[in-house]
């Protein structure tokens, strides 16, 4: 980081040199290649960018970061119930309520030691067989519930979201 700062620095300091001299194509030049060789730095950050008009579109990492923290940030956040006043309007036979299976898979997402599980922990946790496993995180998906990311590994790997968590301490108050 210091190291790029430094070549910022060089850069606008050679800017303002080839300025004050008087010399204009070659400050041109200079700022042109400047701007590539900066792109080139941080490459990863950019979807696309165009040539002498120069124009850049950056990569939405930032989404996508949010998105996976979001089980992270859900798990360590108090789900908000105020929404429900009380227990009659959450009966398991309103549209809001899930399955016993998906509860399971809910209750091992939030309640177990990790905010990120493979389907793999999942199915030892819940004693649900992969094929109606993948089905469920699918549905539970869907529902905007659970989300999706890569583990380092490569692997899928499963979170619930704020959603899922105020869905789950819903579930077990109609079942309590």
């Amino acid at each position: 980081m210091i190291f790029y700062k430094f070549l910022v620095i060089v850069y606008a300091s050679l800017c303002f040199y080839l300025a004050s001299k008087g010399m204009p194509a070659e400050l041109a030049g200079f700022a042109v290649a400047g701007a590539l060789a900066l792109v080139f730095l941080n490459l990863e950050a950019f979807v696309e960018f165009s040539g002498a008009g120069f124009s850049a579109k950056l990569n939405n990492r930032i989404e996508n970061i949010e998105k996976e923290i979001e089980p992270i940030k859900s798990k360590a956040t108090e789900p908000d119930l105020q929404n429900k006043s009380s227990k009659e309007e959450l009966s398991p036979d309103s549209e809001e309520s899930i399955s016993k299976d998906s509860l399971k898979v809910l209750d091992a997402l939030i309640e177990g030691k990790y905010s990120w599980r493979t389907i793999k922990g999942l199915g030892i946790s819940t004693k649900i067989p992969r094929e109606d496993l993948e089905e469920i995180l699918t549905e539970l998906e869907a529902a905007e519930l659970v989300t999706t990311s890569k583990a380092a590994t490569g692997k899928t790997i499963w979170g619930a979201t704020m959603r899922g968590h105020v869905t789950h301490a819903v579930e077990h108050a109609i079942y309590e």
